[in-house]
């Protein structure tokens, strides 16, 4: 869907319609919103190296108090939601199944002791 067909299907919307007729947002307002939501669901490259990398070497999750621990999960979630995501990022589902054991309770423990993982459930570099 290219960005006019959004702003018609977005302008058509009940919600909208009621907010520009209240008067309690502006047609910029409702823009603003609309291209914040988009950019936030979206994906950049250094997200998805980032999200490899940290695949690659869980440990780097904790390296830094955990810092990367938040962002990985983001990035994880809006693979799993938008599908699209992952095939234009090549990003298999071997790949998501392997990033959601990293965050299970179950294995944070074995990262955070710095234990070794098993080698055979990390997917091959894409």
């Amino acid at each position: 869907m290219n960005r006019k067909q959004i702003a018609i299907k977005v302008s058509k919307h009940p919600l909208v319609k009621k907010l520009l007729e209240s008067k309690l947002a502006t047609p910029r307002d409702i823009a603003r919103l609309v291209v914040e939501e988009l950019l936030s669901e979206n994906v950049d490259k250094q997200e998805v190296e980032t999200f490899k990398e940290l695949i690659h070497d869980p440990r780097k999750l904790i390296k830094y108090k955990g810092l990367a621990l938040e962002p990985f999960k983001q990035t994880l979630d809006k693979f799993k939601s938008r599908p699209e995501l992952m095939r234009k990022w090549k990003i298999t589902q071997e790949y998501i199944e392997y990033a959601d054991n990293l965050v299970s309770e179950k294995s944070m423990p074995a990262i955070l002791t710095q234990q070794k993982l098993p080698a055979s459930t990390m997917p091959k570099h894409t």
